[in-house]
């Protein structure tokens, strides 16, 4: 059990309401611009984009980085990881995660 979460379900749609939540913030074009309501494409690209593995860019996180809890990372690019790219803390576990 992940402190402060019943379920690593709960924790997972925690995560993926954080990044929707972010990708609604975000433009794909400037970060600092917030996505205009009426640009459903913008917001959809920017949702996958947040998806991505923070290191390669080009496959889908799927990786959970514990203790931190960070769905950020690609399985590939987890072999060699001893650090949370988002967060920088020390990753004691990384647990594989799929999305329905």
């Amino acid at each position: 059990m992940i402190e402060g979460f019943g379920k690593v379900e709960a924790l997972i749609n925690a995560l993926l309401e954080e990044a929707l939540d972010k990708s609604e913030m975000l433009s794909s074009d400037d970060e600092t611009e917030p996505l205009k309501k009426d640009d459903p494409l913008k917001q959809l690209k920017a949702l996958k984009d947040d998806m991505n593995c923070k290191k390669c860019r080009t496959e889908k996180a799927v990786m959970m980085l514990l203790p931190c809890g960070h769905l950020n990372i690609c399985e590939k690019c987890t072999e060699h990881m001893s650090q949370c790219p988002t967060c920088g803390e020390v990753v004691q576990e990384k647990i594989r995660t799929f999305r329905v």
